[in-house]
């Protein structure tokens, strides 16, 4: 997006897209630190409220940074930690389901629907295979 757009949309909340840079970090540090993903229940309000940042802004500085909205950029977290515990040995008792359950995922077609997004393959495949692409935040459809 060029800045001029990018500014038009910032301006519609009163942040600059400098500002932006700086509310991505805290969004990512919240996020990372907190793993705030692996809440099953986690929406745009809460982590808002969390954050003390607006909704409408979190949603335009993930949009347009991360080319993503709010709930693909949690799916990308849990995602990853779940790549990360597959991976594991030590952790192959541990089931498909319940792996997607302990990184926030609802169902088992939730986890498997955004592994594929992000992977382009499931976990159970992600699993057999070894050393897998790391998802990249950019990955889209």
């Amino acid at each position: 997006m060029n800045s001029r757009k990018l500014a038009r949309k910032f301006k519609q909340t009163s942040i600059t897209p400098e500002e932006s840079s700086g509310i991505l970090k805290k969004i990512i540090y919240t996020i990372e630190i907190d793993k705030g993903y692996r809440d099953p229940d986690i929406t745009l309000k809460s982590f808002s409220t969390k954050t003390k940042i607006p909704q409408r802004v979190i949603s335009i500085v993930i949009n347009e940074h991360l080319k993503k909205n709010f709930f693909e950029f949690i799916n990308y977290y849990r995602v990853k930690e779940a790549m990360e515990i597959l991976q594991d040995p030590k952790k192959n008792n541990i089931s498909i389901l319940d792996i997607g359950y302990e990184v926030g995922f609802n169902s088992k077609s939730a986890f498997n629907r955004a592994f594929k997004q992000f992977v382009k393959i499931t976990p159970s495949e992600f699993r057999k295979k070894k050393n897998p692409p790391p998802p990249t935040v950019n990955s889209k459809n």
